[in-house]
C-alpha cells in the first residue's frame, strides 16, 4: 500500500481550504444524543514531498481505522492554496496534528514522532465519549 497521496484513503477526509476545516470542526462539535460535546476531530497538515511526512501516513491511516468514531482529516501543503491554509492555521512544522473536541482545538502536536501523544489524546477524548455511550 502507498500512503501519502491525495485520495489514497477512504477513512481520512481531505480538505484544501481553511473554511472547509472550520465547517467540519463545527459539524463534529455539534451535540448528538449520546455525545453532547460532539465527536473528536483530528486534522493532519502534511506534505506528499517530505519523506518524514510520507513515512507517517501509514500510522495515520492505522489510527483512523482503529478509531472509527473519530473524524480524521488531512491537508497537503501541495494543494492549491495549501501554504495559505497552513498559514491561516498557524502551522510552522510538518507534520502537525490539531485535535478538536466540542468544536474547539484542544491540542496541537508537531513532529513525526508524535503518534504516542496523539494516541493518548484520542484515548482520553474517546473515553469521554465511551462513558456517555453506556
Amino acid at each position: 500500500d502507498y500512503y501519502g497521496e491525495s485520495g489514497s484513503s477512504f477513512v481520512i477526509r481531505e480538505f484544501g481550504a481553511y473554511d472547509q476545516l472550520e465547517g467540519i470542526v463545527e459539524l463534529t462539535g455539534r451535540p448528538l444524543p449520546e455525545r453532547p460535546d460532539g465527536i473528536v476531530c483530528v486534522a493532519k497538515y502534511s506534505s506528499s514531498l517530505d519523506p518524514a511526512c510520507v513515512k507517517t501516513e501509514a500510522q495515520y491511516e492505522r489510527l483512523a481505522r482503529d478509531n472509527p468514531s473519530t473524524c480524521f482529516l488531512r491537508c497537503f501543503r501541495e494543494y492549491e492554496d495549501g501554504d495559505l491554509l497552513m498559514g491561516q492555521a498557524g502551522v510552522t512544522a510538518l507534520p502537525t496534528f490539531d485535535v478538536f473536541y466540542g468544536g474547539n482545538r484542544v491540542a496541537r502536536i508537531s513532529g513525526s514522532s508524535s503518534y504516542t501523544e496523539l494516541e493518548k489524546l484520542l484515548g482520553m477524548y474517546a473515553l469521554q465519549n465511551t462513558k456517555l455511550d453506556l
